[in-house]
């Protein structure tokens, strides 16, 4: 790695357009279903609260 040229190709990568559109849906529908399991019985039960 000379200097300090990776980052900034490494940064341009990870949020480039082709990157983010195979990234942003798995991140979404991953944080979905965690929500989904740590938050289920509380939100089916109908004593879901804005902290919840």
């Amino acid at each position: 790695m000379p200097g300090t040229a990776w980052p900034p190709r490494l940064l341009a990568t990870v949020f480039s357009a082709a990157s983010l559109s195979g990234y942003v849906p798995i991140a979404l529908l991953v944080g979905t279903l965690l929500s989904l399991v740590n938050q289920g019985a509380v939100t089916a039960s109908g004593n879901a609260t804005a902290a919840t």
